[in-house]
């Protein structure tokens, strides 16, 4: 954001791609070990109804045994089943079984897969997933403390801050600059979120949607190298540069 035409914050320096990288990994730890913890209660209590199927622990073993009554149906042909217990310091919060094809095609294996929940005592179920509540929890962990203070405690210890640029002086920004630069984070995903929109409403195979997938994947994957480009050249990623915000080193 600019005044009289000058971008106050131009001259100020960055932070680099591995500060902010190790201070994102600190924050995700603080918020998801209380809500692993609770994950892990609520497995036990509700026999794998509500788990969290998102984590940093996984144990996956491959299945000799596909499940016969699959909601959606597994690809045609299917040829392979992993089964991963998703884990918080050795306790259970979730379990996904993996079902695909894999098929080798010149120089080229194609791989087409769905995932299901399991519960404990292995079935395939509808159950709650608390991995929605733990992307919402993160979000609003990072926007409420950006916009207070300018750090979450990850930027604190790894000693940087978020600012207006217009103000780079004064730590934090604007509530509605930093929801603007969470929401332009996902523009390179808006394909595949739209791909999966799609899936979820329409009822299209997941097969159907293999060339869908391929392509959005492709797209996100050249959103997230150009930001990690300009991050690592310490310049604003195009998400700051729309909201009108910088993190700066200390």
């Amino acid at each position: 954001m600019e005044i009289d035409g000058v971008d106050a914050a131009r001259n100020c320096p960055r932070a680099g791609f591995w500060r902010r990288w190790i201070a994102f990994l600190i924050d995700y730890l603080v918020v998801y070990v209380p809500i692993g913890a609770l994950a892990a209660l609520l497995f036990s209590m509700t026999a794998g109804s509500v788990q969290m199927t998102s984590g940093i622990f996984r144990a996956c073993t491959s299945s000799n045994q596909i499940p016969q009554e699959l909601s959606p149906a597994p690809p045609q042909n299917a040829n392979f089943a992993v089964l991963c217990r998703v884990q918080f310091f050795g306790l259970e919060t979730g379990r996904v079984l993996t079902v695909g094809r894999s098929v080798r095609e010149g120089a080229v294996t194609k791989t087409i897969s769905q995932g299901y929940m399991i519960d404990a005592v292995g079935k395939p179920i509808s159950g709650f997933d608390l991995s929605w509540f733990l992307l919402i929890a993160l979000v609003a962990y990072f926007v409420a403390l950006f916009s207070l203070t300018g750090k979450s405690i990850g930027a604190l210890a790894m000693r940087m801050t978020l600012v207006d640029r217009s103000t780079p002086s004064i730590p934090g920004a604007p509530l509605s600059k930093v929801l603007l630069r969470y929401l332009a984070m996902t523009i390179g995903l808006l394909p595949l979120l739209a791909v999966a929109a799609f899936y979820g409403i329409g009822g299209a195979s997941i097969e159907a949607l293999f060339i869908p997938l391929v392509i959005a994947g492709a797209l996100g994957g050249v959103w997230a190298i150009v930001l990690a480009i300009q991050i690592a050249t310490k310049r604003d990623p195009l998400y700051d540069t729309l909201a009108g915000t910088a993190i700066l080193k200390d």
